[in-house]
């Protein structure tokens, strides 16, 4: 049996925008809703690597003043 990860299922319903159905469930509006609450404005390592493709790696500096976040603690945990 395979372990799930937490709350995979908001996280593509909220990344894939288009999606309908899922696994063979719909998508229901608050499912919608849940994921965006989650998972909206926050910092991860992902969203860095997604957005600046390689040139992360060797900034000393990022301005995120623009990026409308709201959480990040996650992203500079320690690995």
């Amino acid at each position: 049996m395979r372990r799930e990860e937490p709350h995979i299922r908001e996280y593509a319903i909220f990344h894939l925008k288009k999606l309908k159905v899922l696994d063979g469930v719909g998508i229901e509006m608050g499912e919608l809703k849940n994921s965006k609450q989650r998972f909206a404005g926050r910092l991860t390592e992902e969203l860095l690597e997604n957005r600046y493709k390689g040139v992360i790696k060797d900034a000393t500096k990022l301005d995120l003043s623009q990026a409308k976040l709201r959480d990040f603690d996650e992203a500079f945990t320690p690995a």
